[in-house]
């Protein structure tokens, strides 16, 4: 499995980053690939948390945007890649696999907090031009998601998955 989940996280490799478009009425506005290389599970990667959600404070998706376009954000492929994953595991196994894949500082913070770990590298559009990011999130079961950039409602909880 290891080689399979390497060469799909490869996120250089020229791929189609609407294939998971969500509801398929959904364009890709941005694609970002900052340069990752056969990044084999998110443990090599960290979260990133705006000065405003240091402070605990409400910021919108569009200022996040600008304070992230100097960061190596990673891209939706690394989602795409852990829903195949999953759509592929026997579903007595998804939860191991997910938890070899995803370290524990995905899930929650220090105080227990449920995080939405966005994926900053790849922007949608809907039909209206309105942007959307998209982030995976475990509560209950792992779930996968999208939020529109003018939510103002990004917060301590909705970091950013970056490489450093």
């Amino acid at each position: 499995m290891a080689l399979r989940v390497t060469r799909m996280f490869d996120a250089d490799v020229p791929g189609d980053p609407a294939l998971f478009a969500p509801h398929n009425k959904f364009t890709v506005v941005e694609h970002r690939q900052d340069g990752l290389r056969c990044l084999q599970s998110l443990a090599d990667a960290s979260l990133c948390f705006s000065p405003e959600q240091q402070r605990r404070e409400f910021v919108d998706g569009h200022y996040l945007r600008a304070y992230l376009r100097h960061k190596k954000v990673l891209n939706a492929c690394f989602l795409d890649a852990l829903a195949l994953c999953l759509r592929e595991t026997e579903s007595k196994k998804r939860a191991e696999t997910m938890d070899l894949l995803v370290p524990p500082k995905f899930w929650k913070d220090a105080n227990g907090w449920h995080l939405y770990t966005f994926f900053w590298g790849t922007l949608y559009a809907d039909p209206s031009g309105r942007l959307f990011v998209r982030y995976l999130c475990k509560v209950g079961g792992v779930s996968f998601g999208l939020l529109g950039l003018d939510n103002p409602y990004f917060r301590v909880n909705t970091p950013a998955a970056v490489w450093e």
